[in-house]
């Protein structure tokens, strides 16, 4: 399971927060996002548990948790439901196109 972690500080490091789901079970990754521009934490990161009961466990825990002074917002991601109004940016027809011509 996937699992959003929101309301870090810039002093949290990946192995922080690996070191804090870890309590609850096996955590397979865990990385905390940083700007494209300096590298500079955002304040949010990602954490994989691959065993679902332990996930479903660290999030029930840890939500709403105060850490170093700062509120947790802990949950699972989810992938967005696929909005049927929605067209795709580029159309078969043009990608079979451009196949065509890098093909000749």
């Amino acid at each position: 399971m996937n699992i959003y972690v929101g309301g870090l500080l810039p002093e949290v490091s990946s192995k922080h927060l690996r070191e804090e789901f870890t309590r609850f079970g096996t955590v397979k990754s865990a990385e905390i996002a940083k700007s494209h521009k300096g590298g500079s934490p955002r304040g949010f990161g990602f954490v994989e548990m691959p065993i679902e009961r332990e996930a479903v466990a660290a999030i029930a825990a840890l939500k709403g948790a105060t850490r170093m002074g700062s509120t947790l917002e802990v949950t699972e991601v989810r992938r967005p439901a696929p909005n049927p109004q929605s067209r795709p940016l580029v159309s078969q027809a043009v990608l079979l196109r451009k196949r065509r011509k890098t093909s000749s």
